[in-house]
């Protein structure tokens, strides 16, 4: 059993090694000249980690719960796949210090198929279903109005803003806190303009460039599709 499996119940536990089997014995029958090919071996992880997914979203807690465990099963199944192709002119993992990492061509492959849009599909329900409660309480700065009747419009604005800023800060704040970090420190771990930590948390930047995505999700320990939209 893998180790990511003891955050689920043992019924639970089961349907996923059933999954397990039965990507198994789909990529053995692809084998070519005895080896199963890359693509086929991406496939099989995959259908593993979507079923994975699909069911963290049923007892998980928290999103740093079901992004720790998501990411943990995307590993070991890699890890596994990876230690099939000893003696292959290809891998699918290095090292980063005494991290693993998936190489990028392979993740730019997984990203690319089928499952890994249904599993951004589930992972986004979870998001805003765990940031939903929280929505209400969150004024995000820059909606605030001298007014004492806002317009349509800026109550409109005001709780996309604050569905936007729930969403990100039920990810990025429990990290934050594990850390210990203030978002001023997030901004200088990152290396970006304050700005860019700052409205992207409180929800009024609607989108944030590539490079800055790539660089906050590293600080956090992320990968940047980690990282709400």
């Amino acid at each position: 059993m893998m180790d990511y499996l003891k955050e689920f119940p043992e019924s639970i536990q089961a349907e996923i090694e059933l999954e397990r089997d039965r990507a198994g014995v789909e990529a053995a029958s692809k084998k070519v000249r005895g080896v199963i090919p890359p693509a086929a071996q991406i496939e099989r992880i995959l259908s593993v980690f979507f079923a994975s997914a699909k069911r963290a979203a049923t007892v998980c807690t928290s999103v740093q719960q079901f992004n720790a465990v998501c990411e943990e099963c995307l590993l070991g199944l890699t890890r596994e796949a990876d230690h099939n192709l000893v003696g292959e002119p290809y891998t699918f993992m290095y090292m980063e210090g005494s991290r693993p990492k998936i190489t990028d061509a392979v993740r730019e492959e997984m990203e690319a198929s089928p499952l890994w849009k249904k599993y951004r599909e589930i992972r986004n329900s979870f998001l805003e279903e765990k940031a939903r409660p929280r929505a209400a309480q969150l004024v995000p700065r820059q909606v605030t109005s001298q007014d004492k009747q806002p317009t349509a419009k800026s109550r409109d604005d005001a709780e996309v803003f604050a569905e936007r800023a729930a969403r990100r800060q039920a990810v990025v704040n429990p990290i934050l806190q594990q850390k210990r970090w203030k978002p001023g420190r997030l901004v200088t771990e990152a290396g970006v303009g304050k700005n860019s930590v700052y409205r992207y948390l409180d929800g009024t930047r609607v989108k944030i460039t590539d490079k800055n995505r790539e660089a906050i999700a590293q600080a956090l320990d992320l990968t940047p599709e980690q990282l709400p939209d």
